[in-house]
């Protein structure tokens, strides 16, 4: 269902498009359309990257409850891998608080220096979480006004047309 949006997304952007899902506190990347360009961040499927480092990850934790995102890191060291990284649980709830309001996470080395994404979530006929999808690139290509600006509105819009495709209401 979502590869045909994936590919138009990247089409439309440049970038490399993806979709991830959430496992405990990891996301699972289980689609990747790269981009037709020469300079990518590369994530194969079946990676799993840290959810509090990464924008899908972000997306995919604003949409649990508090509690449950509590009771996930309760105990556990948040590993830092840059600046964009939250530290604490409370950094982290704060994060996740302010991605839920704007409907997307974007970050420009969160993970990974010198990669910059945004990401939104994919709902199901429940309207509930299910997925996430994301755009990336290498940092020098883009600005972060215009990956929080019409980047982020591409990735929003791809994830509503996907999730549409799987039932869930606007």
């Amino acid at each position: 269902v979502a590869t045909p949006h994936l590919e138009a997304l990247r089409d439309r952007t440049g970038w490399s498009a993806h979709l991830g899902v959430l496992e405990g506190r990891e996301v699972v990347y289980l689609a990747r359309v790269p981009t037709r360009g020469s300079l990518a961040s590369v994530v194969q499927v079946g990676s799993r990257l840290p959810a509090h480092a990464t924008s899908m990850g972000r997306v995919l934790l604003a949409a649990l409850p508090e509690a449950e995102v509590q009771a996930l890191y309760k105990g556990v060291p948040l590993p830092v891998f840059s600046a964009q990284t939250a530290t604490s649980l409370t950094a982290l709830l704060a994060q996740l608080r302010a991605d839920r309001a704007q409907g997307f996470a974007a970050h420009v080395a969160g993970y990974e220096a010198g990669v910059a994404s945004a990401a939104a979530p994919v709902r199901d006929v429940s309207g509930r979480v299910v997925a996430a999808i994301n755009l990336s690139t290498v940092a020098m290509l883009t600005t972060e006004a215009e990956l929080r600006g019409p980047l982020a509105g591409e990735v929003v819009r791809t994830a509503a047309a996907i999730s549409r495709a799987l039932g869930a209401t606007p």
